[in-house]
């Protein structure tokens, strides 16, 4: 499955970064538009924590462009100003949530994009 994930070029997701994670978390915490992962549903109703707990190389990213845009479009301009890209991934160890995907980095990401 194609994976698209905002993280920095060292690949560190945007909500542990320490001058955007506080933001973020404060923006999102938890809301309809932007569920925790206990929130998440994969297709059986198992949230996503649940995974997250079975093995913890799973990472955060999007199942689309269009998907991973409509979680962080208004946070795009800040994220780009803190160094943030899009890596694009190939990973065959997902779960697909409502809002979410999980996956494993099995390789680097085969495309990146600028915010």
């Amino acid at each position: 499955m194609r994976v698209f994930r905002v993280e920095t070029p060292t690949g560190d997701g945007p909500y542990r970064h320490t001058a955007v994670g506080y933001e973020l978390c404060s923006r999102h915490g938890g809301t309809v538009h932007h569920p925790g992962p206990f929130n998440d549903e994969d297709s059986n109703g198992d949230n996503l924590m649940r995974h997250l707990w079975q093995n913890s190389y799973y990472v955060f990213g999007f199942a689309s462009l269009e998907q991973l845009l409509a979680w962080f479009i208004e946070e795009l301009e800040l994220l780009a100003q803190h160094g943030f890209i899009v890596s694009v991934y190939e990973s065959s160890q997902f779960v697909c949530g409502k809002f979410q995907v999980i996956f494993i980095k099995e390789s680097g990401p085969v495309e990146t994009i600028k915010l």
